[in-house]
């Protein structure tokens, strides 16, 4: 099969370079592109299914996959996934883990699975997410990893760094007004936080839809 690769090599503080090498090693015969900046992992992905690529592989942490999905989304190109991420969290609900050697096997079995895929619309803008969609409180956290790592997390991968993450952001946190329409109901409430969950985890295993399924049609929220 075809196979493009997208790897992060930032991504889990420089895991994703030191990776390169094996990923190299495993995937002999498929095409290495390898992001500069923020957002291109979709680009790439786009350039890779116009190249005729059957499979893409994201190489990165739930960001990069979040990036290449929104790539190649209703293409019908196949999706791989290599955790070298911070928090990794749909390989968790998949059952990969955070293994990297674990998810090498699974995509070396040609194991795949279908899944749900979520929908956001925020203006004009139209993304589609695999995890977890969140407003208020969780979105600011992730905002704040990913604008101000260096300064804020220094050296902290995993749940750490979204620990130190929250922490700072309790600070100076307000709650949020939220209107959700959900099943023909109208809910408005102030809240901290909302989250729409299609996976069980974010934030490195923190577990805010325990019950998630993948394959039921429905969000958590």
């Amino acid at each position: 099969m075809p196979t493009a690769i997208i790897l992060n090599p930032t991504a889990g503080r420089g895991q994703g370079a030191k990776m390169r090498p094996a990923i190299a090693a495993t995937f002999r015969n498929a095409t290495l592109y390898e992001t500069t900046r923020r957002d291109e992992a979709t680009q790439l992905a786009k350039q890779a299914v116009e190249a005729g690529h059957d499979l893409v592989i994201a190489a990165g942490g739930d960001g990069t996959l979040g990036e290449v999905l929104n790539g190649i989304f209703g293409t019908g190109t196949k999706l791989g996934i290599l955790p070298v991420g911070t928090g990794n969290d749909f390989a968790r609900t998949l059952g990969i883990g955070a293994s990297f050697e674990t998810a090498l096997k699974t995509l070396q079995s040609g194991a795949f699975k279908a899944v749900d895929v979520g929908h956001v619309e925020i203006g004009d803008e139209k993304r589609y997410f695999l995890n977890v969609a969140g407003a208020g409180f969780d979105s600011r956290c992730a905002t704040r990893i990913n604008e101000h790592r260096p300064k804020i997390l220094g050296k902290l991968t995993g749940t750490n760094a979204y620990i130190v993450a929250v922490l700072s952001e309790l600070r100076c946190y307000e709650t949020t007004q939220l209107r959700l329409e959900l099943d023909g109901r109208v809910v408005e409430s102030r809240a901290i936080l909302c989250a729409i969950a299609n996976a069980q985890s974010y934030g490195g295993g923190m577990k805010v839809a325990p019950d998630a399924d993948l394959t039921d049609g429905l969000f958590d929220i």
